[in-house]
């Protein structure tokens, strides 16, 4: 089971499937949905960045933080 967070209060967890990236998470039209999180967001496991290529293991907890607009 992994649990994805996304705003204040806002997660679902659910179990993964075999060798399942954060990629994969972040691609899920599922989650996208329950979540109401777009293409514009950073990841974290354990207050760690976690590259989009990260395989997830049991009891992992994603946090997704929407990224900060710079200007040019």
């Amino acid at each position: 089971m992994i649990t994805v967070k996304f705003g204040a209060g806002n997660s679902i967890t659910r179990d993964i499937n075999g060798y399942e990236t954060v990629e994969d998470v972040l691609n899920d039209q599922n989650v996208q949905g329950i979540l109401g999180f777009g293409d514009n967001v950073d990841t974290y496991i354990g207050g760690v960045p976690a590259p989009a290529r990260t395989t997830l293991t049991d009891g992992d907890v994603i946090t997704l933080v929407t990224k900060a607009n710079t200007k040019a």
